[in-house]
């Protein structure tokens, strides 16, 4: 316990071709995309060995200080989504705190309600068993237009709008950055 309290400096990460064990964010999306923009809509889901998140690169920068690993740039990218967010790992304990966004970048049709939305995802509890909460009520971003739910047509050049699942956390107490 005393050496995690005093580890001190930056760890960044880079994982390629890989899978995020606990939860589908493809499926979670899916099964919560008729709730986007109703207030209480957000789903609560636990830790599911059998899912993952399979993805092509995810990459994690932390500032290590008073036993505390404060995520400050959190990114998962794969062919259907991208995440991005912040969050702390308090190293003693193995809690977890994490908030992020995550956006769809690809426009398949099963995802056209999310073209140009952003939907909150806060990951919390322990990091071998963390709770993931999608914020269907919170999503930002305007809902494309129309009853078919098909987005606007983009400018020539341009690629489609992406979903985005962004989690930004409050920096935690007392971390200083450069040490």
């Amino acid at each position: 316990a005393t050496l995690r309290a005093g580890v001190v400096g930056s760890v960044s990460l880079t994982a390629r071709a890989g899978k995020l064990a606990g939860i589908d964010l493809r499926a979670a999306l899916l099964e919560g995309r008729g709730e986007l923009g109703k207030p209480g809509s957000a789903r609560k889901s636990e830790f599911n060995a059998g899912s993952t998140t399979p993805f092509n690169e995810m990459k994690a920068r932390f500032e290590l200080s008073e036993g505390r690993a404060a995520g400050q740039s959190l990114e998962l990218h794969s062919a259907t989504l991208h995440a991005v967010g912040a969050g702390e790992l308090l190293l003693d304990s193995g809690a977890i705190d994490l908030r992020l966004d995550a956006s769809v970048t690809r426009a398949a049709q099963e995802f056209a309600a999310f073209a140009g939305v952003s939907v909150p995802v806060q990951v919390d509890g322990l990091w071998r068993l963390p709770r993931f909460t999608l914020d269907f009520g919170a999503a930002g971003g305007a809902p494309p237009p129309g009853p078919s739910g098909a987005a606007a047509a983009e400018p020539a050049g341009v690629a489609p709008s992406s979903v985005a699942l962004s989690a930004l956390a409050p920096r935690p107490q007392g971390l200083r950055a450069g040490r």
